[in-house]
């Protein structure tokens, strides 16, 4: 039939030869693209499955996994007595993973109580992100958190980290600064031992199904967290809250710009205290501003006015130019000096040198100093430690302001010996005056005691360094005797305490002009520097107050507070009257001592008694210990504090007598408890 058709249709069989022909071609065009990629998807196969198996394992193991940063718990700071003054706990954080929200309107609606966002403010803070997690809000406690899982809100997570909290609230808070909410210090010890508070960040593994959930049994620990070093603090607890209280009251009376007060242990540099006004509650860091951080002890530089003047004697009183006997004419309150006139508050004629320094005489300070060579009184100043921080470990310390001689105008010898044309910091007036008070050998000042591990065990030590000898034993004593006799009889007798001898300089200094130059019209610092006992120093305290409203005198703005922070610390360390018949009872106002009673803390009448029998004990029952630390501070007994909350027994019973050094024992027990 092929040939009949072919002979037929000859040109038919051409074509349709042809036809198969390309077909054939195509198919096997075809089935080689088909074998190449059945063998190119069996080579990849065969690498994913044998040449990369590895990798790809590790691959899916990683999209399973989402590492997690396990913050540490930071360390204690403690007070000398190891009560702690900052403190860390563990607190939830509301977290969200926004794929795994499938109505997100209605998810926001019920957090936004928790979260304390508006519904608006959380949809878009998760819309806005593309982070697996995105936080809502930091610093919830167990309880809420709990509540938040009953919800049973899908996407919904929680994250354990350490927040920080200051018990003490305002108490030292410019001494320990703060934390940021990523365990990190900004201000004060916080920043400046950040790196043994903070510790070392742990590291999670946490395995996730194919939806996305944690799977809690695999979660795998690669790295612990470990907790930040503990630092105790020189500090007493009680001895700051006196010194605050006492600041408190210059800011009540006088409405200063500013005020400070340091306390030092002046035979060893340890720091009892380091007040300042204003301050701020570390636990509450949105309320205030950034200048309340500051600690004026340090950072704050002012001209000391007369309570140099010490510096200056001791001075001339190891030149052995003049003696605490020697009489100094003081020209009758005027003298010129260098072109400019010297004043006196007070015209004097001839009086001692040691009456130079109890009235504050500028014409006989000057007079005197004037026997010395401008470098001799430059080293001096230099050997008391004014003109370089003094390293007591503390963030911000100003090294204070003292000029070489070389730089010295004829003015000069007639400025400085009274406290003019040179800077100071409250600490170095207070390592300077401690180094009167330990028999002339100047402390180094420290602020930490020690480091310790997290389970409280010894990393780093820091004990009394002695930096250098001053003046010699015999001219600390007889600058001494020159200081106490400020408080007796000349202008620091606000600061005198009955029954003790103490020490000490009034100063009135007006107040530099830092933008202009020259001075702030009627802007003065009042200052008090001194030591208790001055028999046996157990305590050095300034007290500075930058322009203080209506008094401003040092003399009656600063000593005042002195006296009551000194006489706290003789009660608190059980220090007894080295004169106790100078003691006697204090009289009596508003029912307790001139102080106004809360209503909560109004005195119990206690037995009738004779007036003429010395003081008496009241009943103290039902008062915080604040109240009653203030209200007994003024009598010279061994106080002993049991528990906190609020008075419930005391011995002596209400209406005993209260003799010198006599223990004091007052329990306190919490309304809760």
């Amino acid at each position: 039939m092929r040939d009949d058709l072919a002979r037929k249709f000859p040109a038919s069989l051409l074509i349709d030869e042809k036809l198969d022909s390309s077909s054939a071609f195509r198919t096997k065009v075809c089935l080689c693209i088909l074998i190449v990629g059945f063998l190119a998807v069996a080579v990849k196969l065969i690498v994913i499955q044998i040449v990369q198996h590895d990798f790809w394992v590790r691959y899916v193991d990683e999209q399973r996994k989402t590492a997690l940063t396990v913050q540490p718990r930071r360390g204690i700071i403690y007070d000398r007595n190891f009560v702690p003054l900052a403190t860390s706990i563990v607190q939830e954080v509301l977290c969200v993973a926004p794929h795994q929200i499938k109505d997100l309107e209605e998810a926001a609606q019920k957090l936004s109580p928790y979260a304390q966002m508006s519904p608006n403010q959380i949809v878009k803070k998760i819309s806005s992100s593309d982070l697996y997690l995105v936080y809502l809000r930091r610093g919830l406690d167990v309880q809420t958190a709990e509540k938040i899982k009953q919800l049973n809100l899908k996407g919904v997570e929680f994250r354990s980290e350490s927040s920080r909290r200051y018990p003490k609230g305002t108490l030292a808070s410019n001494l320990i600064g703060i934390a940021n909410i990523e365990n990190k210090g900004i201000e004060g010890i916080e920043f400046r031992y950040n790196d043994e508070l903070a510790g070392e960040a742990g590291k999670q593994i946490l395995i996730r199904d194919n939806s996305r959930r944690e799977i809690v049994a695999l979660t795998q620990t690669v790295k612990e967290a470990q907790d930040g070093n503990h630092v105790v603090l020189t500090i007493d607890e009680v001895i700051q809250y006196i010194t605050e209280k006492a600041l408190e009251d210059i800011v009540d009376e006088f409405d200063p710009e500013g005020a400070s007060a340091v306390v030092l242990d002046p035979k060893t540099g340890e720091v009892l205290a380091i007040a300042n006004r204003p301050t701020f509650d570390p636990n509450l860091p949105a309320t205030f501003k950034k200048e309340k951080l500051r600690n004026r002890v340090v950072t704050d530089v002012y001209e000391p006015g007369s309570t140099f003047k010490p510096i200056a004697a001791a001075a001339a009183l190891e030149h052995g130019v003049i003696s605490p006997d020697d009489r100094v004419y003081c020209e009758l309150g005027a003298m010129r000096y260098h072109g400019h006139t010297f004043n006196d508050v007070h015209p004097y004629g001839e009086i001692t040198f040691s009456d130079v320094l109890a009235h504050s005489s500028n014409i006989g300070m000057i007079k005197v100093v004037s026997l010395l060579q401008p470098q001799w009184l430059y080293d001096y100043i230099r050997n008391f430690g004014f003109g370089e921080p003094t390293n007591v470990g503390l963030p911000g310390e100003s090294p204070g302001i003292v000029h070489p001689p070389s730089v010295w105008s004829g003015l000069s010898m007639g400025a400085i010996p009274i406290g003019q044309e040179i800077g100071a910091t409250s600490l170095q007036l207070a390592v300077a005056f401690s180094a009167i008070a330990n028999e002339g050998v100047l402390m180094r000042p420290y602020v930490v005691s020690a480091v310790l591990d997290s389970d409280r065990a010894p990393l780093k030590q820091f004990a009394p360094q002695a930096l250098r000898r001053v003046i010699r034993p015999a001219t600390a004593q007889m600058l001494t005797k020159m200081l106490v006799d400020v408080t007796n009889s000349g202008t620091g007798a606000a600061a005198k305490i009955a029954g003790y001898a103490c020490a000490g300089k009034t100063g009135t200094a007006q107040k530099a002009d830092l933008v202009n130059g020259g001075y702030c019209r009627g802007k003065y610092v009042a200052v008090f520097a001194g030591f208790v006992p001055a028999d046996d120093p157990v305590a050095c305290i300034v007290v500075m107050a930058d322009s203080p409203k209506g008094k401003y005198y040092g003399g009656s703005v600063a000593a005042p507070a002195f006296k009551k922070i000194a006489q706290g610390i003789l009660n608190r360390l059980e220090i007894p009257p080295t004169n106790p018949e100078e003691q006697q009872p204090p009289e009596q106002k508003d029912g307790w001592n001139g102080r106004k009673l809360a209503k909560k803390e109004t005195l119990k009448q206690a037995p009738s008694r004779n007036p003429s029998d010395g003081p008496h004990m009241p009943d103290v029952r039902g008062m915080t210990i604040r109240a009653v630390i203030e209200s007994l501070s003024v009598y010279s007994i061994k106080l002993d504090l049991e528990g906190s909350g609020i008075a419930i027994s005391q011995s002596p019973a209400p209406g005993e007598a209260l003799r010198a050094g006599r223990p004091c024992r007052i329990a306190f027990k919490r309304k809760d408890a």
